[in-house]
C-alpha cells in the first residue's frame, strides 16, 4: 500500500524497527528518556513540522517506503540553518519616519529699469532699506558694477520665504555674466560667475569714398572701433590731406560669442589701409600691442605712474586687503598714492573717456579705455577736467586728486585692467617697447603671415568677395 511521508521522522536502526513490532519487549526506561527529551525539544520540532510537511508533499506516491519492512533504515536528514543567512535583528530596525517637507522657496521679483530711475528708488519701490543698499554699493566698491547698469537692464532681488526681508541682488553685465550681493553676517558680499565664450572671427571690407570715420562707421563696426584706427595709423597718414575717393580699408575683426549670441566685446586683430597704393598696416599682438607689419610699434608706452612725481604708496594692490574703515577683508584692485588734494592726474596712455562718475564710496572717478586691452581707473578725485567720449593722450591732466567717497584721507586710487582684470599696475607688463622683441619675432612673423593674406583684397571680378563687402563672422 503506498502512502505519503507526512511530517513524522523516522530516525532508527534495524533492532529499534524490530522492537517496535513487538510492545511487550520494547525497553520502557528507554521510552521514558525518549519522552522526556522530545518534551523538551518539542517547541523547535514544532517549529520544523510545517517545513517537514512542505518537502514531504513533494514525494511522489510511488516512492512510499515501509520502515517496518526494509532492513535498511530510512533516515531524513533536516537541512541546516545558512550561515551566510544571519537571522533578522528586530533591535536593529529603526522606526520609520515621515520625510520633512523641503523648506518653502525664496520670493524671486524682477525689475526692468527705466530711463531716469536710481537704485535708491528702485530699492524703495520694493521697501528695502536704505542701508542695506549702502551695504551693496560698499561691496561694489572695488568693482564699480552698479554704475554701468543701463535702461533695460534687468534686476532679480531675492527675498525670504515670507516676502520680507532682503537677501540678495543679481544682475547681468554682460550676456555671459552673472553678478550677486549675497547678504552674509560681514554686510554684502560680491559674486560673479562668467560662462566661458569663443571669439569668431571675420574681415570687414569698404572702399572709401568719403571720411575714413564714415567709411568705417558704414561697415557696422562702432564708434569706439573708428577712434581707435584712425588712433592707431594717424602718426603715418594725414587723413585730411592724403585720402582719395578708391582707397581702401580692410580688417581682421574678432567678436566674443557665448553660443550664438555677442557680448558686445571686439578686438580689431589686423588692420589695413591702402592710400594712394601704399598699405598702412597694424597688427594686435599677443603682449597687447598694436606694430605694423615690419614689428615697428604703434601703440604709445603706458605711463607707469599717474603723477609727474612719484608720491608714497599708502595701499599697495591686494586681492585680500583689510579694509582700514570697515573691518572686512575685500579686494584693493589698485594702489593708493599719498597725494595731496589739488595733485594734478595725469593719463597713463592714450584713449577715450568711457565714464565719468560719483560713487558713495569710490568717490568722484575717472575710467578711460586705453589702446589694446588696457583700461585705468582713478577714484576719489577731487575734480575731473574731462568728459565720457573725449579722446586723450598719454600724459594728458584729467583730473585733479582730492579726497572724495570713503576713505582715511587725501589720496588717489589708480587701477589697470588687461582685459577687464584688474592688475598691479607697478608690476604689470605694460606697453614699452618700440618694436617686437628679439625673443619675440618669430611668434609674430608667423603672425603676420596669417593676417596679411586676410587682408588682401581679391579679384574685383570675383564674386564671392567684391568690394566693400561685409564678410559674415566665421
Amino acid at each position: 500500500m503506498n502512502s505519503r511521508v507526512s511530517g513524522s521522522v523516522v530516525a532508527a536502526n534495524s533492532s529499534a524497527a524490530v522492537a517496535a513490532s513487538r510492545p511487550g519487549s520494547f525497553p520502557w526506561p528507554f521510552l521514558i528518556l525518549i519522552g522526556l527529551a522530545g518534551a523538551a525539544s518539542f517547541g523547535w520540532w514544532q517549529g520544523r513540522l510545517a517545513h517537514l510537511a512542505s518537502v514531504a508533499s513533494s514525494v511522489p506516491v510511488g516512492m512510499a517506503v515501509s520502515a517496518a519492512a526494509s532492513s535498511t533504515p530510512l533516515v531524513l536528514v533536516l537541512p541546516q540553518p545558512s550561515a551566510q543567512l544571519p537571522l533578522l535583528d528586530d533591535s536593529a530596525l529603526q522606526p520609520l519616519r515621515a520625510t520633512p517637507p523641503p523648506p518653502p522657496p525664496p520670493v524671486i521679483r524682477h525689475y526692468r529699469i527705466q530711463p531716469g530711475d536710481t537704485l535708491e528708488k528702485i530699492f524703495l519701490h520694493f521697501n528695502i532699506p536704505l542701508a542695506d543698499l549702502h551695504d551693496v554699493l560698499q561691496a561694489d566698491e572695488a568693482y564699480l558694477v552698479l554704475d554701468v547698469i543701463q535702461p533695460d537692464s534687468e534686476l532679480s532681488f531675492e527675498f525670504d520665504p515670507d516676502g520680507v526681508v532682503f537677501q540678495s541682488l543679481s544682475l547681468q553685465p554682460k550676456v555671459n555674466q552673472t553678478v550677486t550681493y549675497q547678504r552674509s553676517e560681514q554686510g554684502f558680499v560680491y559674486s560673479e560667475v562668467v560662462i566661458p565664450t569663443q571669439w569668431n572671427q571675420h574681415v570687414v571690407r569698404a572702399d572709401i569714398s568719403h571720411s575714413l570715420y564714415g567709411t568705417i562707421l558704414e561697415t557696422g563696426l562702432s564708434d569706439r572701433d573708428a577712434m581707435e584706427i584712425t588712433h592707431l595709423l594717424g602718426n603715418k597718414v594725414n587723413f585730411q590731406r592724403d585720402l582719395r575717393p578708391g582707397d581702401t580699408f580692410d580688417a581682421v575683426v574678432s567678436d566674443e560669442y557665448m553660443g550664438d549670441q555677442a557680448t558686445g566685446e571686439r578686438r580689431l586683430d589686423a588692420i589695413k589701409l591702402n592710400v594712394r597704393g601704399t598699405d598702412y598696416v597694424a597688427i594686435l599682438f599677443e603682449d597687447g600691442n598694436y606694430y605694423d607689419e615690419q614689428g615697428n610699434s604703434l601703440t604709445p608706452a603706458l605711463l607707469r605712474y599717474p603723477t609727474s612725481k612719484h608720491y608714497r604708496v599708502s595701499s599697495p594692490f591686494d586681492p585680500k586687503r583689510f579694509h582700514p574703515v570697515t573691518h572686512r577683508f575685500a579686494p584693493h584692485n589698485g594702489v593708493d598714492f599719498a597725494t595731496p588734494s589739488g595733485t594734478a592726474v595725469l593719463a597713463t596712455g592714450d584713449g577715450v573717456v568711457t565714464r565719468v562718475a560719483n560713487h558713495p564710496y569710490a568717490g568722484l572717478y575717472v575710467v578711460i579705455d586705453n589702446d589694446g586691452p588696457f583700461s585705468t581707473r582713478f577714484l576719489h578725485l577731487g575734480k575731473v577736467l574731462v568728459h565720457k567720449g573725449q579722446r586723450i593722450k598719454r600724459g594728458q591732466k584729467i583730473a585733479l586728486s582730492g579726497n572724495s567717497g570713503r576713505t582715511t584721507g587725501p589720496h588717489l586710487h589708480y587701477e589697470l585692467h588687461i582685459n577687464n582684470r584688474p592688475v598691479n599696475p607697478l608690476t604689470a607688463k605694460i606697453p614699452t617697447l618700440v618694436s617686437v622683441a628679439a625673443k619675440d619675432r618669430g611668434s609674430f612673423d608667423e603672425l603676420v603671415g596669417q593676417y596679411m593674406p586676410q587682408l588682401a583684397r581679391q579679384d574685383v571680378s570675383d564674386p564671392l568677395n567684391p568690394p566693400g563687402l561685409l564678410d559674415h563672422r566665421g
